[in-house]
């Protein structure tokens, strides 16, 4: 039974890793192009990336990586709690930006790559336990 639950939380973290993986190749190059080079707000491009990403990262998520029908309550519940993971994903996102770029003063794309490896796993982790419950 552990076996089996180890198996089954490599299976969805590698799937986890390649449908967000994915994802954040694209929100990084929008980045790098709204934020470093056309001098967007990084806040406001990070905020908005990370909203349109979220969507495409819960429909992959949903139907490829946490999909166990035994686990999943309903759609309703489960938009509620990934609301809050988000709110608490975006809030941290951002609090490294601006720690990175205005205190550390780190360059943008670095402190996006930087805030990205802690948000990552707080966002598989609160899909997989909070959101999906599997």
């Amino acid at each position: 039974m552990m076996r089996e639950n180890k198996m089954k939380i490599s299976k969805q973290l590698i799937k986890y890793i390649f449908a967000a993986g994915s994802i954040f190749l694209i929100d990084v190059i929008l980045f790098y192009f709204l934020a470093d080079l056309l001098e967007f707000n990084y806040i406001l491009v990070n905020s908005s990336l990370f909203i349109f990403g979220t969507v495409f990262n819960y429909v992959l998520s949903f139907k490829w990586v946490f999909l166990d029908s035994k686990n999943i309550d309903s759609h309703y519940r489960n938009i509620k709690v990934l609301i809050l993971v988000v709110l608490l994903s975006l809030l941290l996102s951002n609090i490294q930006l601006y720690i990175y770029i205005e205190i550390l003063n780190i360059e943008k794309l670095n402190a996006k790559l930087l805030s990205s490896v802690i948000v990552f796993a707080w966002n598989f982790l609160g899909r997989k336990y909070f959101v999906f419950r599997c």
